[in-house]
């Protein structure tokens, strides 16, 4: 392996070019973060006629560089097997049968011979055994065998031994078993496991795990967890599952926060059994788990392991993550696909020890097509131990004719402080961010004002997903420097820049315009719809310069800004000397909006005489919807309103009946007064002619 040269490329021959056979050379691999490369070359002999020591020559023109190694032909020596029985410590009543398992690991090559015995002699139990398969190393093989005994020979007592012969490596192995004549032989046994790197410090759900093996029953069983300093802990529920060998095992999970394990705080397993003449108790700390003094950080190395070529068939390319030299064992992989997580399956080795016996090495490979390499993603193995407490990564990528792109130039941005850090919290802050850095070797960041150096925080770097470095300074500086117009110079130097880069902040000059607010309610179809949530919308707008904080309030009590909180990056309108915009979202609760909470929209400007301004929204009473009740009630409304539809229509009519029937009497009787009245008679002159007379 050729590795730590720039540029492509160099040129490798095998006993100075006299073999020509047998030899496969990889495509080179372009490393983001140091922007060098590595290639590999792979030389097969035959067993017969293999010399001793072979050459490598190596030419690199760019640099006039040669050099030729010594490669030593690897051998793989045959690894003896490990025998381990398995068998029913307490058979259940009922059972007419046992079951013994011979387990062979650890073996190369294959095969083996498998020969069970009965009191250390041949016999006929019938025995099946598996196909070798291969360990998660890659390097060794295992298998098994199964055998079935009746109870009446098991409870004998007799010794049953699982003979094992590896002529490969000359060696013959035995497991032995037999009936336990008690409980206490078997053993209920309790081991402690500590939280994984991986759930410390990426998914954040660290577990302390007590395992419970050889239980011969499930009753009667108690897991308790405490402290050393006191008090009782509440674990997950305790998950309890049959053994193959007719015992029970028992798992109880212990959430802990990562302060905690770093406290060096010790944690006591208590396990409680009818079968146990006194409590098994077991105490795990971060110091028993590992010794900090003996951590030992990985060295991560992404390798390249077969042909670049676009041939159809070769349609899939391994990358492989090469982990070393780090101690514990425990480590944790993550592979991403531009920066993002879960897009590729990975296969992982369970770690071995290295030639040193104290540190490990492991590898973690992944399948790729030949599609998504050409289209030149870029591939990173993460890693995570607990050496480090933070993430080693290394990254590959398909080169473009031949040609890796180095990272883009170095830049520097400088942030002012925000309104908010200047007028309330009065912490104002400024912020040097320094992008694509190849590496932080030789990198200082320095800050100056009036010639005087100034003391900045600590340094944050950060790996980015493209192997490039992102360090950021902050400067502590005051208001009333600020608002005075004071300058503040960051000074860059790195090992890549030919010269320092200087960049220069102070407050804005220029025309000043105060913001106006706007809060709007949620819509009715929000209100009135299935969800839980409600939007809340504040527009701030007329504002210059656009340096603006944004903050919520919920009955005077600041939101923090969250998944509730979502503001927009201000936003020029049109025009030449237009001002700027934003406008800042606030999800809340239906309950919340139910129960009359007043919300406040805060926008803090150095325009303004008060350095803010503010908008108060909640719920309106007329805003209450009322719709459940109509739709409860409809029905009895309206047929109260027919019932009084109906007396007014009865009324109505024996109203009219009534009248008409009056009127008809009345006109009766006049008709027949008129008609009386205009009836002829014989004038009556008798006293008329007596006058006369």
């Amino acid at each position: 392996m050729v590795h730590g040269y720039f540029p492509e490329p160099v040129t490798v021959q095998w006993e100075s070019g006299t073999i020509t056979r047998g030899i496969r050379t990889f495509p080179s691999v372009h490393h983001s973060s140091s922007g060098l490369y590595t290639t590999t070359s792979q030389l097969t002999v035959p067993s017969e006629g293999r010399k001793s020591q072979y050459h490598c020559n190596v030419q690199h023109r760019h640099t006039s560089f040669t050099h030729t190694g010594v490669v030593t032909p690897c051998i793989t020596k045959p690894v003896p097997p490990e025998v381990r029985v398995l068998h029913s410590c307490n058979p259940r009543p009922g059972e007419t049968t046992v079951e013994l398992m011979c387990l062979i690991s650890g073996f190369f090559p294959v095969p083996v011979v498998v020969e069970w015995l009965v009191n250390d002699k041949p016999s006929h139990i019938t025995a099946t055994t598996a196909t070798p398969w291969k360990d998660q190393t890659g390097n060794t093989f295992s298998t098994s065998s199964k055998a079935s005994i009746s109870m009446e020979n098991w409870m004998d007592g007799k010794t049953y031994t699982c003979k094992v012969t590896h002529r490969a490596s000359e060696s013959t192995v035995k497991g032995t078993v037999q009936k336990c004549e008690s409980i206490s032989s078997c053993g209920i046994r309790v081991y402690l496991t500590p939280p994984s790197p991986g759930d410390l410090y990426i998914s954040r759900n660290s577990k302390l795990t007590c395992l419970v093996v050889d239980l011969p029953s499930n009753i009667g069983l108690q897991i308790t967890w405490t402290r050393e300093t006191g008090g009782t802990l509440t674990p997950d529920p305790t998950e309890i599952k049959d053994a193959f060998n007719g015992t029970y095992t028992a798992l109880s999970s212990l959430p802990i926060f990562p302060r905690d394990w770093e406290s060096d705080t010790s944690f006591i397993c208590k396990v409680e059994h009818t079968d146990l003449p006194s409590p098994i108790t077991k105490a795990i700390s971060r110091k028993q788990a590992s010794n900090p003094s003996e951590l030992q950080a990985p060295e991560v190395q992404l390798l390249l392991h077969s042909s670049c070529s676009s041939k159809a068939e070769e349609s899939s390319i391994n990358l492989l993550c090469l982990i070393s030299g780090f101690y514990p064992s425990s480590v944790t992989f993550e592979w991403l696909v531009d920066g993002q997580t879960n897009l590729v399956t990975s296969i992982t080795a369970s770690p071995w020890k290295d030639a040193n016996g104290h540190t490990f090495s492991t590898t973690s490979k992944v399948n790729i097509t030949q599609e998504e390499w050409m289209m030149g993603k870029t591939y990173t193995c993460r890693v995570t131990h607990l050496g480090t407490r933070d993430k080693i990564q290394d990254q590959a990528q398909k080169c473009t004719d031949n040609k890796c792109k180095l990272p883009t130039s170095i830049h520097v941005f400088l942030t002012p402080p925000s309104p908010h850090d200047l007028y309330e919290s009065r912490v104002p802050k400024i912020t040097c961010l320094v992008v694509n850095l190849p590496n932080d070797t030789g990198l200082n960041i320095t800050w100056w004002q009036k010639g005087k150096a100034l003391n900045p925080e600590v340094q944050v770097k950060r790996i980015e997903y493209n192997g490039t470095t992102t360090a950021t300074s902050t400067l502590d500086i005051s208001t009333y420097d600020w608002e005075s117009g004071e300058s503040y110079t960051c000074h860059v130097e790195h090992v890549d820049l030919p010269s320092p880069i200087t960049e220069t902040i102070s407050k804005k000059r220029g025309h000043k315009s105060t913001p106006s607010i706007y809060v709007y309610h949620p819509g009715q179809e929000e209100i009135v719809g299935p969800g839980d949530s409600l939007s809340l919308t504040c527009l701030v707008r007329g504002f210059h310069p656009d340096d603006i904080s944004i903050l919520w309030k919920k009955n005077n009590d600041t939101v923090t800004e969250d998944a509730q909180v979502t503001t927009t990056l201000t936003v020029k309108g049109k025009g030449k000397n237009a001002n700027y915009f934003v406008y800042s979202l606030l999800t809340i609760t239906k309950v919340e909006w139910d129960n009359r909470d007043s919300f406040t929209c805060r926008a803090i400007h150095g325009a303004l005489d008060m350095k803010f301004i503010q908008r108060t929204i909640e719920k309106p009473p007329e805003m209450i919807v009322v719709d459940d009740i109509c739709s409860d009630n409809e029905d009895t409304e309206l047929e109260g309103l027919w019932a009084t539809i109906s007396v007014f229509i009865t009324l109505f009519l024996l109203s009219v009946c009534y009248s008409a029937t009056i009127t008809l009497f009345k006109v009766k009787w006049l008709f027949s007064t008129v008609v009386e009245l205009k009836r002829p008679g014989s004038p009556k002159y008798k006293n008329v002619i007596q006058r006369v007379i």
